[in-house]
């Protein structure tokens, strides 16, 4: 069994890279073999327990971590879209991954994957 603080940030960072964005072409269950059907499955899953714990990332947290995972955007540019010193940039990324792995960590728990 995998660590869930291992699970919790391999979905945080495939959310931040833009699955949170919607980029994830749709493919008809019905086509697919049935391992790949499963494998999708849980990869959706995943991805909808990401988008939730998101979501619960309150503003202005959540603003930075778009900007700067999922956008991909210098903190520098992430400092000047919000208006704020590169230092509150920082601080919001470290403060808006920790509730990101807090969130997934409770999914994890609800979904059987730890302790």
């Amino acid at each position: 069994m995998i660590p869930v603080e291992a699970w919790a940030g391999g979905i945080a960072s495939a959310i931040l890279i833009g699955a949170f964005a919607g980029l994830m072409p749709a493919v008809r269950a019905s086509r697919m073999p049935p391992t790949v059907c499963c494998e999708r499955h849980e990869r959706e899953v995943d991805l909808y327990r990401g988008r939730r714990a998101l979501a619960r990332v309150p503003e202005p947290f959540r603003s930075t971590l778009v900007i700067v995972d999922v956008e991909d955007q210098s903190y520098e540019s992430a400092a000047e879209a919000l208006g704020v010193p590169i230092g509150t940039v920082r601080s919001r990324l470290f403060r808006g991954r920790r509730l990101m792995q807090e969130h997934l960590q409770t999914f994890g728990a609800d979904a059987g994957l730890c302790c």
